[in-house]
């Protein structure tokens, strides 16, 4: 997901602000489906490695900012994407735009 606090523009100066946040989203370690990719029967026991969230921001000195956000998950649903826009519109008194 791309978050485009104000229209991205073009850059007057080299000074950008930087950031970057990773955060744990493993679900639980036992008694999950496999969602088809292998027998249906079959149910997790374990956690094979963690699963995170990582966002990377970039940002001007004025208060532009872009913002991407990666998961270590195959899918996430449009549900997901709107829950987090709402969480950081009501955080920020700047317009957000999902590209």
């Amino acid at each position: 997901m791309l978050v485009d606090f104000f229209s991205w523009g073009c850059f007057s100066r080299p000074n950008y602000l930087i950031g970057t946040g990773s955060y744990d989203i493993t679900g639980p370690a036992a008694d999950v489906n496999m969602m088809g990719y292998a027998n249906t029967e079959q149910i997790a026991s374990g956690v094979h490695f963690r699963l995170r969230a990582r966002a990377f921001i970039v940002g001007e000195p004025n208060g532009k900012r872009l913002v991407f956000v990666n998961l270590d998950a195959c899918m996430a649903s449009q549900l997901v994407t709107i829950k987090v826009l709402e969480r950081l519109k009501s955080r920020s008194h700047q317009s957000l735009e999902l590209q």
